[in-house]
């Protein structure tokens, strides 16, 4: 997966992509407010935000924005709770067809 940190002006911080066990880091950054966007690999989808009471364990990014809150990071201080949960993506379709006699059926000639 690959996540984006913003400053929360909106000022792109890096860049990363997860290793292959899901994990993703920044470091050496300053003090101040931030925000993480991540872009799903291709096939998944993000899950429901924040359904959890263990900031730890639930996924802290919005699947419609794809961004976390802003949160804060201090001096000498980490935080290693901004998750994003994926899940396989899934698909409906099939077939169009103009309904002449308004049966409601594809009626084969």
């Amino acid at each position: 997966m690959a996540a984006q940190l913003y400053s929360s002006a909106g000022e792109l911080i890096g860049s990363t992509l997860s290793d292959g066990s899901g994990l993703y880091g920044f470091s050496e950054l300053e003090p101040g407010e931030y925000y993480v966007v991540v872009a799903p690999p291709t096939g998944f989808v993000l899950t429901h935000a924040l359904r959890g009471n263990d900031a730890a364990l639930d996924s802290n990014i919005d699947p419609k924005t794809k961004r976390s809150n802003v949160f804060a990071l201090q001096a000498g201080k980490g935080n290693p709770t901004i998750d994003a949960g994926l899940t396989l993506a899934a698909g409906i379709g099939n077939f169009v067809w103009y309904d002449r006699n308004g049966n409601g059926y594809k009626d084969v000639s």
